[in-house]
């Protein structure tokens, strides 16, 4: 009987073990999956940021389309490095909607390509980081609050 015992024991230690080693692996994964959403909403931020800054208060009218085309590169190398980590649909699509812009401004250099960049992020930064200088979306996102 102090056999049965003693295996009981054994059994009750490898499944707390178990236990322990998955709790640490959700914890571990729930942290990836916070670094990585904040990774994606300081990419949004920044971006929405540049467009504010070289847009914003009528400087859409005067712009220097070399900053814009290296913005546009930048924002598409970040979205294909980050693709991968992303598991929200509807984010997907608007940032596999964001590299066809971002290729498009490239080609085309149109100031109404820039100003739906812009709005893109900022739709984004209101839905994904609470922006708050402004709650008028412009409806071109398919992520939502």
């Amino acid at each position: 009987m102090k056999r049965a015992s003693g295996s009981t024991e054994i059994v009750d230690a490898k499944n707390n073990e178990k236990k322990e080693q998955t709790k640490k692996s959700a914890e571990q994964e729930n942290e990836s999956v916070s670094q990585n959403k904040a990774d994606i909403g300081d990419f949004i931020a920044q971006a929405h940021d540049f467009y504010n800054d070289t847009t914003g208060y009528g400087a859409i009218n005067d712009i220097d389309w070399d900053e814009q085309v290296t913005q546009a590169q930048t924002i598409r190398e970040t979205i294909n490095n980050q693709l991968g980590e992303i598991a929200n649909e509807s984010l997907i699509r608007d940032l596999d909607a964001i590299k066809k812009l971002t290729n498009q401004l490239e080609q085309e250099k149109n100031m109404n390509t820039v100003r739906q960049l812009h709005r893109y992020f900022h739709d984004l930064d209101i839905v994904w980081n609470n922006y708050s200088r402004s709650k008028k979306l412009w409806g071109v996102t398919e992520t939502e609050e």
